[in-house]
């Protein structure tokens, strides 16, 4: 479904993906790029903050091919500019929210949480599951039912990206055929307070890194505007 839906991306130039963390927009672009050129670079920029002779560097690399940005809020607005409208590689960029920027191109993918798809947990964790036993170099496993009923309740905080490591961390535990629920190491359900305190400590991180990258990352410029003692922070 995804290759399909690929397919019908591939020619565009400029491509904005947005949604939460770990929802999985750099394979998408990934995706879409290899399958309108599968032997075209695709560069991804890492850096957590603007350095120009590391971005002349990826620019370089991607010539040809493809420059994904993983922090497009990194860029000078120029530079921004320019990389949208770049002709040399095909410019695409990932945003952590699922309500665009006024400024994005046009050609605008949301990805929604994992939490928001429900029936694709099994089919994701089955995917997973059989990539790790190719790599093991060992026979096909398969999700045991109550496996799969617990992975459809639980939350995952960084969507497709905690499920990966949840399942690739059971199936090196498993040692028969099946992936049963105690290969997954997952804790016990506790009650509601922690899911409370989960949302307090997400709502927090959250509003860190906002501040955090209005100050340019500068953690002491940061701590002053949240009123924190920059060790605390």
């Amino acid at each position: 479904r995804l290759r399909g839906f690929a397919d019908l991306w591939a020619g565009r130039s400029s491509l904005a993906l947005l949604g939460g963390e770990g929802v999985g927009r750099e394979s998408l672009a990934r995706l879409v790029r290899h399958s309108a050129h599968p032997g075209a670079p695709f560069i991804v920029h890492r850096a957590a903050r603007f350095d120009r002779p590391s971005w002349d560097e990826d620019v370089a690399r991607a010539s040809g091919g493809s420059l994904h940005l993983r922090r497009p809020e990194i860029l000078p607005d120029s530079e921004l500019r320019g990389f949208w409208g770049a002709r040399v590689f095909r410019p695409s960029a990932a945003f952590r929210t699922h309500r665009a920027p006024t400024d994005l191109p046009e050609n605008r993918i949301v990805i929604p949480d994992l939490v928001d798809r429900p029936a694709d947990v099994g089919a994701v964790a089955e995917s997973i599951l059989h990539s790790v036993d190719a790599q093991l170099g060992r026979r096909r496993s398969s999700l045991r039912s109550e496996t799969r009923a617990l992975l459809s309740t639980m939350a995952f905080p960084e969507n497709v990206r905690t499920l990966r490591n949840s399942v690739i961390r059971g199936a090196l535990n498993a040692t028969g055929a099946e992936l049963r629920p105690e290969h997954l190491e997952l804790p016990s359900p506790r009650p509601a307070l922690r899911g409370v305190r989960e949302v307090v400590r997400e709502t927090e991180r959250r509003e860190m890194e906002s501040v955090l990258r209005t100050s340019g990352w500068n953690v002491t410029e940061a701590a002053r505007r949240m009123a924190l003692p920059r060790r605390t922070l």
